[in-house]
């Protein structure tokens, strides 16, 4: 709260100007300072000062609401669609605004064309609001961001290309990069009212600088990442959408004194995939949707989520994004013990020195 932008409190023009004068950004710049020291500096007097004090006070305290005046005050919980609408049934509505949600698969399940989706959704359904997109991968398509859109909602070249405009793209090839983005975000969302934040994906970054020597430093990244994550979220009411590689889990701990041969013979029955970056960090998401090969079809499972049961139901990538082909199923699996088919066997990540690999008692604290 500290850290809120002076911009998004209603200040005077005249206290804006001197503070912007004096390099002073964000509440904390005030609050760390007395009405004397603030009097000097500004050079305002002592009733305009108490005045900017109260009210920079008063707008970042967190105020206590009952469950009463949220329902009363009619945002109780609003939702941007997916445009799955089996999907959309299953979690009451869509992506939940002020929650985080992550879509995790093997490559080539379809993740991005979920996100460039969702982006195209937000900005259709919301007229004069935009989407960030933050690349750390390379990923995204402009063209097939209209593509989707001209399936979907059928537009004119005019609207494609309006669509197209407010789809606001990033790329970072960092995590101290991302960092940046993420905390200079404020002004962008207010500046171009955005409606959705996709990061694609969160642990591209994280597995390319942590080793596996770097756990505890790895897991304070995701952190930090998370809470700017969450924070955004919540204080602007729009949801935020991230995607997760996979990583390989054993379902015992490593043998001793085997053959090579015999290791690799028994890697199926011994291991298997699961979503990377830890149970620390399955912490940090609201809602996690698992996107994988199974043995017929690609299946989309709700492995988590406060509004919906685990269900799974299959779905094909068309035109205009994903497409669910069957009827919504109860899953077998529970949230903690699912695994992920890979998209073909040579594409199971090797577990010995992948520091996203789960088996370390670490991701239990």
């Amino acid at each position: 709260m500290a850290n809120r932008s002076l911009k998004r409190i209603r200040l005077p023009p005249d206290c804006l100007s001197a503070l912007e004068a004096k390099k002073m950004k964000v509440a904390r710049d005030i609050l760390e300072k007395n009405q004397i020291e603030l009097t000097e500096v500004l050079n305002i007097n002592g009733v305009m000062v108490d005045e900017m004090i109260g009210l920079v006070s008063e707008t970042i305290c967190p105020s206590f609401k009952t469950a009463l005046d949220i329902l009363n005050s009619g945002h109780a919980r609003s939702c941007l669609s997916t445009g799955i609408s089996p999907l959309d049934a299953c979690l009451q509505g869509g992506l939940t605004c002020g929650t985080v949600t992550e879509i995790v698969g093997p490559a080539g399940v379809g993740k991005t064309q979920f996100c460039m989706q969702s982006c195209v959704r937000a900005i259709g359904e919301w007229e004069g609001h935009s989407a960030i997109y933050i690349d750390t991968e390379s990923r995204f398509s402009a063209a097939r961001l209209c593509e989707i859109a001209q399936s979907t909602l059928c537009q004119s070249e005019e609207k494609l290309r309006s669509i197209a405009e407010r789809c606001i793209v990033v790329n970072v090839a960092s995590t101290a990069s991302l960092m940046t983005v993420l905390s200079e975000l404020e002004e962008v969302i207010i500046e171009k009212n955005v409606k959705l934040i996709v990061v694609d994906s969160v642990a591209s970054l994280i597995r390319r600088e942590y080793g596996s020597q770097s756990i505890a430093a790895r897991q304070l990244q995701l952190g930090r990442e998370a809470y700017l994550l969450k924070k955004l979220a919540e204080d602007f009411k729009l949801p935020v959408v991230v995607t997760n590689q996979v990583t390989m889990k054993f379902n015992s701990g490593p043998r001793k004194q085997e053959e090579t041969s015999e290791i690799s013979s028994r890697q199926e029955q011994d291991s298997y995939l699961t979503a990377a970056l830890g149970t620390s960090w399955s912490h940090c998401v609201n809602t996690r949707l698992v996107l994988e090969q199974g043995s017929s079809a690609r299946v989309l499972t709700v492995a988590k989520s406060p509004l919906s049961p685990v269900v799974r139901m299959e779905y094909q990538i068309m035109e205009g994004g994903i497409a669910v082909t069957s009827d919504v199923t109860a899953a077998e699996e529970n949230f903690w013990e699912m695994k992920i088919n890979p998209c073909s066997t040579s594409e199971l990540p090797q577990a010995e020195g992948d520091p996203c690999n789960q088996s370390s008692a670490f991701y239990d604290a």
